[in-house]
């Protein structure tokens, strides 16, 4: 990989396997089975091929993984991506967004889904269970860190400055 400018992978076989493969992992988890919208919009987005869905797989990759271990990742960061992204869409009210289409108590309901869905790919890995708990507690850290923003910036954003912005920290035995 060229880690400088664009992260480009020498061999493009493996950045479309992963999200084909991010999908069919996805569509293993009994909810999205039974919930036509959502496997469309995971789907729709997998197949966008979002640049940072790609990081567990270059993680992956930079320590000598296998890159279909990396899958359970990407499924879990492409299912909490676009659960933020619908959240964000409805307390901005956002015209492109999805709940104009899907109305706000399905798109609420998917989002909230998509958080349980993208950890319990975590929970179905291969991964060992330290490495599970370390990847949950990451992906928890993100939701609230994400949660918190979308707070603040549902508050006045005019009377807050950066520099009142609390800083959440994490801390891991």
């Amino acid at each position: 990989y060229k880690l400088a400018g664009d992260i480009e992978p020498v061999c493009k076989e493996v950045l479309v396997d992963i999200y084909t493969a991010a999908i069919d992992n996805f569509l293993n988890v009994l909810s999205p089975k039974l919930w036509p919208e959502m496997q469309a919009l995971f789907t729709e987005s997998a197949l966008r091929k979002p640049r940072h869905w790609r990081l567990p797989l270059l993680a992956c990759e930079a320590i000598g993984g296998e890159p279909v271990r990396a899958v359970p990742a990407v499924t879990a960061i492409g299912c909490l991506h676009i659960g933020i992204l619908l959240v964000d869409d409805m307390l901005d009210s956002d015209p492109r967004g999805k709940h104009h289409h899907l109305g706000m108590p399905v798109t609420a309901n998917i989002a909230t889904a998509l958080q349980s869905v993208g950890l319990e790919a975590i929970c179905q890995s291969n991964a060992s269970i330290d490495t599970k708990l370390n990847a949950i507690r990451g992906l928890h850290q993100m939701m609230l860190t994400t949660a918190l923003g979308q707070h603040m910036d549902a508050q006045n954003p005019k009377e807050r400055g950066l520099n009142n912005c609390p800083v959440l920290v994490f801390r891991y035995p």
